[in-house]
């Protein structure tokens, strides 16, 4: 397998080792070289499947529709594509061609010869690979850097460590993750006693910097409860005391964490950096509205009386020229019999 991450999980090895399946993976940065998909399957399928996607786009266009593919067009396009790619024939010419089967030393030969090549092309041009190269005022230590199988065991520049950056400032220490890079060299594959203790104990390690973070978050999810609830109480029990008849404190001898709190309590809108002076000028305008409603419902109250005080005397004239209308009607009867007779 390539070194993909998922190849050597604690899970999977697991499995494995219950099973009886040993896990070979390919030196790091080399599957272009060594992995047979790569070198063949993967190549034939990206062709076979940009042709499929031209025919199809080009009969959409022929029977007048959009000229676009959905996505069960492409997977249609990608299915025969990918069996021609992984056919038998393919699959072997793969195998054969990476030197898996029949088992050679081809692409080891191949490399060595590249490299020689390589390096007599740059002593034909006067280069010394063992010394140091300026290019352009910029220092390169080899045209061939050193690869380092593990990181961990990195020294010079890159190795990162604690010390005082060029700079001046400090960097803090790089703990590499587990990658294929430390494992792929080891004896009897990642499916060894060694690499699965190596993977288990990082397992271990991961899931108790795991907890350890949940139970940060958890603690300062509880301080932050119980300071708003704390909050919540001073400010109720300051508001409580202002609003009262007998209130004994005024706001200029409140202190700001009790105006905050009265604020809060009172959801009102505190600026950011907002100092006692404003504290109390927003508490002030709050106490303000909250007195506001007790005045203007008083208002009412002293217009109804007034009003009920005018109404009435318009109240007993009605009341009166109801209660004269039959006497004025009893007259005109007797003034009309007086004149009858």
């Amino acid at each position: 397998m390539d070194g993909h991450g998922s190849h050597f999980t604690f899970e999977l090895l697991k499995h494995c080792r219950d099973i009886g399946l040993h896990i070979l993976l390919h030196p790091p940065h080399t599957t272009h070289i060594l992995q047979g998909e790569d070198v063949v399957n993967f190549a034939v399928f990206k062709s076979h499947h940009q042709k499929a996607k031209q025919v199809a786009l080009a009969s959409k266009l022929l029977h007048g529709g959009v000229a676009q593919l959905s996505p069960a067009d492409l997977l249609l396009c990608a299915r025969d594509a990918w069996q021609n790619a992984f056919s038998q024939r393919n699959c072997l010419k793969a195998w054969a061609d990476t030197g898996l089967v029949p088992f050679t030393r081809t692409v080891y030969f191949d490399l060595l010869e590249e490299e020689e090549r390589k390096e007599k092309h740059a002593t034909s041009l006067g280069v010394d690979l063992a010394s140091n190269i300026t290019l352009h005022g910029m220092l390169v230590s080899s045209m061939y850097p050193p690869v380092c199988s593990n990181p961990l065991e990195a020294e010079g520049p890159e190795a990162r460590c604690n010390g005082a950056h060029p700079g001046g400032r400090c960097v803090k220490k790089w703990k590499p993750a587990l990658n294929s890079a430390m494992l792929w060299d080891k004896e009897n594959g990642v499916t060894s006693d060694a690499v699965f203790d190596i993977v288990q104990d990082t397992r271990e390690k991961r899931d108790a910097q795991l907890q350890a973070k949940l139970a940060k978050i958890a603690e300062r999810q509880r301080k932050r409860t119980q300071e708003a609830r704390d909050n919540n109480e001073l400010g109720s029990r300051v508001w409580n005391e202002l609003i009262s008849p007998d209130c004994e404190r005024p706001i200029e001898k409140l202190f700001a964490p009790e105006l905050r709190a009265c604020l809060t309590f009172r959801s009102v809108t505190i600026p950011e950096h907002a100092r006692k002076p404003t504290l109390r000028e927003l508490l002030a305008a709050e106490l303000t509205r909250y007195n506001e409603p007790e005045l203007s419902s008083e208002e009412p109250a002293q217009s109804s009386g007034a009003g009920e005080s005018s109404s009435a005397p318009l109240l007993l004239a009605s009341e009166q020229s109801r209660q004269n209308q039959p006497i004025l009607d009893d007259d005109s009867e007797s003034d009309s019999d007086s004149s009858s007779d």
